[in-house]
């Protein structure tokens, strides 16, 4: 089949991978100049997964050479540039072209700024991590300062002995706040909801075990395996509420050792239960936010004018302002236009319905179509690296199925049955435990996780059946 792939982060790389080698002609759409995704676009001091670098890798591709436990963006966006090498994928790629629409007429026809494609089936691969969110803020377009967001680096500028806000104490302000602090002469440090953040413990790996593991493969596999069964049973604290809060109680021990200051530590501690927002990694975070030069406070940002940044209790003169607020990653709105069999385009039917999808990639009335890392097949404990695979493993064999011409659509009533399974387990886990947090969309849903194991998403993957779809030739 003549297959099309929107994106080349993971989720398309991977998909790529497998179905040329299950013998598909790919194609992969790329509005970048590189492949990477996530790893080609956030290139910000500190970048680093939170995820074992040894998981964090195609099973059918292991590195043996990773240089830290926790591999840093430039590691990982050699890994994959290198996969696509290795796999003769390079001339399957169409770098820096956006795809504008995908209609569906009984094959589906992809459309670019200047040219048109027909497709027996295409796949979307763009994921859930591109696309900035900015707060709400009176006065920022007259700041005269530097304004950037971690998503977007601008590595022309000189922070150094800088005056320098940040907003936002999440996932990438843990990693970036550490290498600005070394820079800057002050750092000020705006945060709405303090973060449960636990010891990562990163190290480098010495050059004999790697070695090691070059020379005995097997020692590669297995350090994987044991790493995904450690992270499987971290969910087990997230799930059960005894061990949930003993991980409560021991986090917030780590928290009183490390942060010697009440006040501080106050502005620290959490208001929600542990993992009901992603559970943050760091080793050097607490530390920066103890030096001379460096604040953290909660007060709310009224205003920003040219030179300053205004809140209820003070006015501070700033040269840059950083943005560590994230991603919309529970809207899936990609700016793509996909038009299935219906009259709705996706982005449309998603805000009616809801953003719902069979098993977070398959949804009714968009034939022939898949959704890579769509709704509700996230993780906050494990690698996204075995979801995408999972996934991909589902759409091969639902493609393999497909005779030339024939057209494959999920019921609607297993559509409908799945979610209502689907919205049972979320409905009394941690992660509609009271909290706020980017998993949800703006009515308090959660659209992103996946609310159980990594593991039983593959068994749910692997249930994907021929009797699930409805299926036609086209006349």
């Amino acid at each position: 089949m003549k297959i099309a792939i929107i994106g080349s982060g993971f989720s398309g790389i991977g998909a790529a991978i497998r179905l040329q080698k299950k013998g598909h002609q790919i194609t992969v759409f790329e509005q970048g100049d590189r492949v990477g995704g996530t790893w080609r676009d956030n290139t910000y001091p500190g970048c680093e997964c939170d995820i074992a670098s040894t998981l964090y890798s195609f099973s059918f591709a292991q590195n043996p050479n990773w240089s830290s436990k926790y591999a840093g963006y430039k590691e990982i966006f050699i890994y994959l540039d290198a996969c696509v090498d290795r796999f003769k994928l390079r001339d399957k790629i169409i770098f820096n072209t956006k795809v504008i629409s995908c209609v569906f007429d009984g094959v589906w026809k992809v459309s670019t700024s200047d040219k048109h494609y027909e497709f027996d089936f295409v796949i979307m691969a763009t994921g859930p991590l591109n696309r900035l969110r900015f707060p709400a803020i009176e006065g920022l377009a007259s700041f005269e300062g530097e304004v950037m967001h971690t998503g977007k680096w601008n590595h022309q500028y000189d922070f150094k002995k800088k005056k320098v806000a940040v907003i936002g104490t999440g996932a990438s302000a843990v990693q970036v706040i550490p290498a600005l602090a070394k820079e800057v002469a002050s750092l000020h440090i705006f945060q709405r909801s303090a973060a449960w953040l636990v010891a990562k413990g990163n190290e480098r790996v010495a050059e004999h075990k790697k070695k090691r593991i070059r020379r005995f493969p097997f020692l590669m596999n297995l350090k994987r395996q044991i790493q995904f069964w450690k992270n499987e049973l971290t969910f087990v604290f997230f799930a059960v509420n005894w061990l949930n809060k003993l991980f409560e109680k021991n986090t917030l021990q780590f928290l009183k050792t490390s942060v010697k200051d009440h006040e501080l530590r106050n502005l620290l501690t959490p208001d929600y239960r542990i993992a009901c927002k992603r559970v943050l990694k760091s080793d050097d975070f607490y530390p920066a936010l103890q030096l001379e030069h460096v604040s953290l406070t909660k007060s709310e940002i009224l205003k920003i004018e040219e030179k300053h940044i205004i809140t209820k209790n003070e006015t501070i003169e700033v040269d840059a302002i950083v943005f560590a607020t994230g991603f919309r990653a529970s809207d899936f709105n990609n700016g793509i236009l996909v038009r299935g069999s219906t009259e709705l385009d996706l982005a449309t039917h998603w805000e009616q319905n809801g953003f719902e999808a069979y098993k977070g990639v398959f949804v009714n009335g968009f034939p022939n179509f898949a959704y890579l890392l769509g709704p509700n097949s996230g993780l906050g404990h494990n690698s996204i690296v075995h979801i995408i695979e999972s996934q991909v493993e589902a759409i091969g064999k639902v493609i393999k199925h497909c005779q030339q011409g024939e057209i494959v659509d999920v019921k609607l009533d297993v559509q409908k049955a799945y979610q209502t399974k689907l919205s049972a387990w979320l409905k009394d886990s941690i992660w509609q435990s009271g909290c706020v947090s980017w998993y949800q969309n703006e009515k308090g849903k959660n659209t992103v996780l996946w609310p159980k194991t990594a593991f039983s998403y593959r068994k749910e993957m692997k249930r994907v059946s021929k009797n699930d779809f409805n299926w036609r030739i086209d006349s």
